[in-house]
């Protein structure tokens, strides 16, 4: 008799989609809090609440694992992994300068259509914010700065971007300074347009590159590193 949950046996891509798609909800509930560092993930009750195999699920957790967003223990389990104050530091870093790189490979590429789509993807998080939907707001946040990257028209740039993500994203929600300022947020994101549209590729890098790390080391309550605290002059 087959199990409930039962998949029949799928071609690597069907069976992988599959795996990317519980990691990414199980990564939603870790960054929402829904999942809190400490807790255990057991595979078995995982597979049931998604309607899976325990396969798929095994090797969500090892994805998220890659990036730190769970620890798996030897002989022990697999945990919610806990909020690393200096690896924050080094991501809010590295996100700057991966990002500054994309603003300034995007000024080639910034057409009226693709300002049109920015302000859009702007004109969505207002809307979010109306109605208070910080989640969603944070959602439509982040495939800003994915667009963004994007047009930079570098695909190696994109996948480094797409591997820090996740991890950026769930030291955000972890860290107990995070705090969501939605006017700030919507200000940021139009200075951002400004940047890649109306400034010159040093400039648009330059800005892009200080907002990041400002923004970033002051939701931390943290001077920038000395190396970076001249950031936003020329």
């Amino acid at each position: 008799m087959k199990s409930v949950n039962f998949i029949p046996k799928a071609p690597q891509g069907l069976y992988q989609s599959l795996a990317d798609k519980v990691a990414g909800q199980l990564s939603a509930a870790i960054a929402n809090g829904e999942l809190r560092p400490g807790e255990r993930l057991i595979e078995e009750k995982l597979a049931e609440g998604f309607g899976v195999s325990r396969g798929p699920v095994r090797e969500a957790l090892k994805m998220l694992c890659s990036v730190g967003l769970v620890e798996i223990r030897p002989n022990r389990g697999t945990y919610v992994a806990h909020a690393k104050t200096q690896q924050f530091d080094e991501l809010i870093v590295m996100r700057a300068m991966v990002e500054g790189l994309a603003a300034r490979l995007a000024t080639s590429r910034a057409t009226p259509e693709a300002r049109r789509e920015l302000e859009d993807i702007v004109g969505r998080m207002e809307e979010m914010a109306r109605k208070g939907r910080a989640f969603a707001l944070r959602d439509v946040d982040w495939s800003f700065h994915e667009r963004i990257c994007v047009l930079s028209g570098s695909e190696l740039l994109l996948e480094v971007w797409r591997a820090m993500r996740d991890k950026i994203r769930t030291q955000l929600h972890l860290n107990p300074k995070f705090a969501h300022n939605p006017k700030g947020v919507l200000a940021n994101h139009r200075a951002y347009i400004k940047a890649v549209f109306d400034e010159t590729p040093d400039d648009a890098e330059r800005i892009v590159r200080a907002m990041i790390l400002e923004n970033g080391f002051t939701m931390l309550g943290k001077p920038l590193p000395p190396a970076f605290s001249r950031a936003r002059k020329k």
